[in-house]
């Protein structure tokens, strides 16, 4: 084996101790950066020389389906850039082809990472995720140790609709490459929906309507109006069953009017009082208008629940 000895003076400086440096001609690596001891054979008689020719910081490492040649001459630069006064002597080949050692990441890590990301940021509602277009397994370098998925939601255009989720492939603790997926989120709800056709003009009344889960579109089925508050409300236009039933949908009544006497219910848990109020405005079943108290003349809000009944609750 031909040896080649390699003497390096700066600025005046004598060297010390000494490795021999074996290249081979191809190799594989792990991790996305190269130091000398990953590629080469290093010997020496000082166990720290051998250390310190070892971690020699070669650069990147190259991608998957790529090679990266890497001879002497980048090894001096680098010695001379991080250990100086190291003697060295040159064994095996002149230049080195590395190519990556790759793991693949599958399709279906990236998706439940996402789906994880969704789940946790829809805890607690409803909702249903699709995945819109495929995600393909990722050939990344073999990490030296660990390989991680994190991914994190980024909400588009409201509550539903379109959501980007970006997973980023850690490689040993760093950001390797970031992938983009992008799903449809529906929301589902349990709200009254008629269990009858309603013609315009009809009177709503609570027994026309039964619970459904359905899915949630636009902001028009999250307005759903509880039947219990219709107070005398008559459909404005013809409803066919299945129908979600919303404020625009209806006529409600004026069941209490400005100067009217209405009773006041003040309801702290299990107990119940009542007194007179003077109304101060119109107001519909569900609507919370001021009253004044007959007694004191104190103004407060009440809710409005039935003719000439309005109520407060105190925590």
């Amino acid at each position: 084996m031909m040896l080649t000895s390699l003497t390096l003076t700066l600025a005046g400086s004598t060297l010390i101790g000494g490795v021999t440096i074996t290249l081979p001609q191809t190799i594989e690596v792990s991790g996305t950066e190269i130091t000398l001891g990953q590629i080469a054979e290093i010997t020496g008689d000082d166990v720290l020389d051998v250390v310190r020719a070892r971690e020699l910081a070669l650069g990147y490492a190259p991608a998957p389906g790529y090679s990266r040649l890497i001879g002497r001459d980048l090894v001096i630069q680098g010695l001379r850039a991080q250990a100086a006064d190291l003697e060295c002597t040159f064994a095996g080949a002149a230049v080195c082809r590395v190519t990556p050692a790759v793991t693949l990441v599958k399709a279906s890590d990236l998706r439940a990472a996402a789906e994880r990301a969704l789940g946790s940021s829809l805890a607690g509602a409803d909702f249903e995720i699709t995945l819109k277009g495929p995600l393909g397994d990722v050939s990344v370098p073999r990490p030296k140790q660990t390989v991680e998925l994190r991914a994190a939601v980024r909400e588009s255009g409201g509550a539903l609709g379109s959501w980007s989720v970006p997973i980023e492939i850690v490689l040993d603790g760093d950001v390797y490459r970031t992938i983009w997926s992008s799903w449809t989120v529906e929301e589902w709800r349990t709200l009254p929906v008629l269990n009858t056709r309603v013609t315009r003009g009809l009177e709503l009344t609570p027994d026309m309507f039964t619970l459904r889960r359905i899915r949630v579109g636009s902001g028009r089925n999250a307005s759903a109006l509880d039947p219990a508050t219709f107070g005398r409300a008559t459909a404005v236009r013809d409803l066919p069953a299945g129908s979600v039933v919303t404020d625009r949908d209806v006529q409600r009544a004026v069941v209490v009017r400005r100067g009217d006497i209405v009773s006041l219910e003040v309801k702290k848990g299990a107990i119940t009082a009542r007194a007179l109020a003077f109304a101060k405005q119109d107001g519909r079943v569900g609507d919370r208008v001021r009253v004044e108290t007959a007694s004191a003349g104190r103004i407060i809000i009440a809710e409005v629940v039935a003719k000439d009944l309005v109520r407060i609750e105190i925590d």
